[in-house]
């Protein structure tokens, strides 16, 4: 059986992406980026075996006022809900902007795997 692919676009309001601007002169800093909208690719199909099983995905992704997506920010960078929490897509999640650039500031710092040439 064939997969199925839907995509559905909903409206975030509230929500943006908050862009870790590094200290040069000044203090650290976070640059908001109003997230218009979710666009939720939603994939269903057979996990191609005799056993008949079907599997389901969602996948998010906001759609931003300035940036093309997320992959083309090259800074480190954190989701903003509209109560104000700041969250990073792997759980972590801090109430206060002071915190956020605290988590942003150590990631930053920490070397970034290399992707190994001819892989």
């Amino acid at each position: 059986m064939n997969d199925i692919h839907t995509h559905t676009i909903i409206p975030a309001q509230g929500w943006s992406i908050a862009i870790f601007i590094p200290a040069a002169d000044g203090p650290a800093a976070l640059e908001e980026e109003p997230i218009l909208a979710w666009g939720i690719e939603r994939i269903e199909g057979s996990t191609h075996n005799k056993s008949q099983e079907r599997y389901v995905g969602h996948f998010p992704t906001p759609i931003l006022l300035f940036e093309d997506n997320v992959a083309s920010i090259a800074n480190e960078w954190l989701f903003r809900d509209p109560s104000g929490r700041y969250h990073d897509g792997h759980g972590a999640s801090f109430a206060t902007t002071e915190a956020a650039l605290a988590f942003l500031t150590n990631r930053a710092a920490k070397p970034k795997p290399r992707a190994i040439a001819g892989a």
